[in-house]
């Protein structure tokens, strides 16, 4: 892959509403960015993963060591958004008639 073809470009387009608090907004690129995200999916992805092994606190420890900055907080807010895990079925139920 050359220099030429790992190269960027988004668009920036102007709003010319002057009532507008923000005038300036970046395409989004699909699959890299999403709107009001502060991290691309990688780095949330290995949060996530460091915050399920580790919790807060110790995760927040690794996570500057891998000059990731982050607080426990986060890495808390990352696992309780994640989907519950569905249950796996009940092979055999019995009933006890005493």
């Amino acid at each position: 892959m050359s220099a030429e073809e790992r190269k960027l470009r988004v668009r920036r387009l102007v709003c010319e509403n002057a009532s507008r608090t923000h005038r300036t907004f970046a395409e989004q690129v699909p699959g890299l960015t999403r709107r009001h995200i502060r991290r691309t999916q990688f780095p949330t992805t290995l949060l996530t993963d460091v915050a399920l092994f580790l919790g807060g606190r110790p995760g927040t420890r690794l996570s500057a060591r891998m000059s990731i900055t982050t607080c426990k907080d986060t890495l808390l807010r990352l696992i309780r958004a994640l989907p519950d895990p569905k249950p796996d079925p009940v092979p055999a139920l019995s009933v006890d008639d005493c």
